[in-house]
């Protein structure tokens, strides 16, 4: 059997000449797989090489050991770096990445094994794999406010690269695609509801403006990163001074030159660990470890002593968090606010992650190396999340409560809106929740043609993360199948648009848009043909079914949408989950509230 990776179709007369019953066609992108619908052309997606459940039957033994690698790597480097999380703090990034390597090397390891010649189509043949350290610049997120994500590691085109550069691969030129920018209009509308959207905040902040703010100036809250939550807190806080010093700091640090480590390479666990997982990857698993142990580690030491100096001078009342210890320096500001004694308190990012599974947030927002408070939406996430180092307290969205009391209502006009979740092309860890970019487009295919079946309109809206590729991918299923009752937007925010419609529809739980969904006085219906396979809670499953309407296959969607048509489908809207899930109903105004709650520190 032969193998062709289709990267790229945009001349298909030149992948047919390879095309036969003995080829298979893995398609990673979703604009591949509607060149291929259109030829009705059968394709594999990851999946169908190594599913879900073996894979997260196997990443959950992998994921205690990579948590136990770097907890050795913690006092390998300690005495160097004079501090004792010098990987365990930036644990939220390594296991993403680490989940989603250990995924590629079993594919790449399936694949080896079972076809006799692969081919890679693409419009760019790939580069070859260079080992020399990755800069600082390289594991950054951004310039400025950035993170230690590792960003060039976990895009598409690295794990192109390291299939290509790992397998015996025919590399076959596709054609560029021409049409490779949007439009200047787009582009433009997308502008402008920013502008709006900015315009309408600042508009109401003005509203929340004191008199006075002079003689409270001398009182400064450190703010690491705003958020959702803690944006929308400071409006309730405006006499206080603001500011955050580890913005500066990283682009300092950036610039020195790091100290210098003994060599990593010499580590025998990380070395015993390579050999038990990364047959293949190795090489290029070892160079993440040390690029970051002397790019990052080597710059912790100036970092945590310029903090402290910082600290020291302007001795802030408080340090807040509106996402969590995203990376290392983040959780070095967290620790150094520990040693000096000012409260730190947490905002949990998005909303309650009870209804998907996220094996991701305790070292986001729980962890047990730091010493905080984190404010939480659920509360049933109280008792779940505290821990030694973490207080928990259940104050509500401050976002939603607003959303939900303050915004005006309108009549809903328009008959659909399907929320997409992510592109999650070559996110393998997303198959943890049963999402791919295959299980995507074939569920978006479904509900998209059920729609122009029963002659409704249908907006769709494209998920941020891939927005673009998105919106290329359904012009083409739109022109490819002449349907003329589907629309995309582009650019612009759910919450904005939501009243709008008198159905929402969505296919990923995953979403910081849920507790928004919750609030909603209109039918919900979650399409999603692994609904009762997800790892949640079977309460919880059943309590998701009470609110929205579960739907997971095309013939009951149909019948779902047909009572819609008819003015049949009811709302599930629920008091109860609200009150549950989002804000306590009976305590009122949460940013009021947890305005009241960071008072008593100050």
């Amino acid at each position: 059997m032969e193998l062709i990776i289709a990267q790229s179709i945009n001349n298909f007369s030149k992948l047919d000449k390879y095309l036969s019953k003995k080829v298979d066609i893995l398609v990673f992108d979703q604009r591949a797989m509607v060149a291929l619908d259109k030829k009705n052309i059968n394709y594999l997606g990851v999946e169908d090489f190594y599913n879900a459940d073996d894979y997260f039957i196997d990443v959950s033994i992998y994921r205690d050991h990579s948590l136990n690698l770097l907890s050795e790597l913690d006092k390998f480097t300690m005495l160097d770096a004079n501090f004792k999380y010098a990987f365990t703090g930036n644990e939220h990034y390594f296991l993403t990445l680490f989940d989603d390597l250990f995924y590629l090397e079993k594919l790449i390891q399936i694949i080896q094994k079972k076809y006799s010649k692969i081919y890679l189509f693409s419009y760019e043949k790939p580069k070859v794999l260079k080992f020399d350290n990755l800069t600082f610049s390289n594991l950054n997120s951004y310039k400025v406010n950035g993170t230690i994500s590792f960003p060039n590691e976990r895009n598409v085109n690295r794990k192109i690269q390291l299939i290509y550069n790992y397998l015996d691969i025919i590399f076959i030129k596709d054609d560029k695609d021409q049409k490779t920018n949007l439009s200047l209009k787009l582009k433009l509308k997308k502008n402008f509801n920013k502008y709006i959207y900015y315009f309408n905040k600042w508009k109401y902040f003005q509203k929340f403006k004191i008199n006075n703010p002079s003689k409270f100036k001398h009182i400064k809250i450190c703010v690491i990163q705003l958020g959702y939550e803690l944006a929308a807190l400071k409006k309730y806080l405006p006499k206080y001074e603001y500011y955050n010093p580890s913005t500066e700091l990283r682009k300092i640090i950036e610039n020195e030159i790091p100290m210098d480590l003994k060599d990593i390479s010499s580590n025998n666990t990380l070395n015993h660990f390579i050999d038990k997982y990364f047959v293949i990857l190795g090489n290029y698993f070892l160079l993440i470890i040390r690029s970051y142990h002397d790019e990052i580690v080597a710059r912790i030491f100036s970092f945590q002593n310029r903090l402290n100096i910082s600290i020291k001078k302007d001795k802030p009342n408080l340090m807040l968090f509106g996402i969590g210890t995203r990376d290392i320096y983040d959780t070095i500001c967290c620790s150094v606010a520990n040693n000096s004694h000012i409260p730190t308190i947490i905002f949990q990012h998005g909303g309650t992650h009870l209804f998907f599974f996220n094996p991701y947030d305790k070292s986001l927002e729980f962890n047990d190396i730091v010493k905080k408070t984190l404010i939480v939406k659920s509360k049933i996430d109280i008792n779940r999340l505290n821990n030694s180092m973490t207080d928990v307290l259940c104050m509500g969205s401050i976002q939603q409560y607003e959303i939900s009391n303050y915004r005006k209502t309108y009549t809903p006009r328009k008959d659909i809106i399907f929320c997409l979740g992510p592109d999650t092309n070559l996110s393998f860890r997303q198959l943890l929740n049963f999402y791919s970019i295959k299980k995507k487009h074939l569920q978006s295919l479904d509900i998209i043609n059920t729609t122009e079946e029963l002659l409704l309109d249908i907006d769709i809206k494209l998920h941020p993360t891939g927005e673009d590729v998105s919106y290329k991918a359904f012009s083409n299923i739109i022109k490819n199948n002449n349907f003329k009752r589907i629309s995309l937007l582009y650019g612009d925010i759910f919450e904005n648009l939501s009243n709008n419609y008198r159905l929402v529809i969505v296919d990923y739980l995953g979403s910081a848009i849920i507790k928004h969904l919750l609030c909603l006085n209109v039918p919900i219906i979650i399409y999603d043909r692994d609904f009762n396979k997800i790892r949640i809670k079977d309460s919880i499953r059943e309590e998701i079914r009470n609110r929205c309407y579960i739907v997971n296959n095309k013939y009951d969607l149909k019948l779902i949408l047909q009572k819609f048509k008819m003015g049949q489908l009811q709302s599930k809207w629920s008091r109860e989950m609200i009150d549950k899930y989002v804000y306590p109903i009976n305590d009122g105004n949460p940013g009021k509230n947890i305005s009241k709650y960071i008072e008593t520190f100050i």
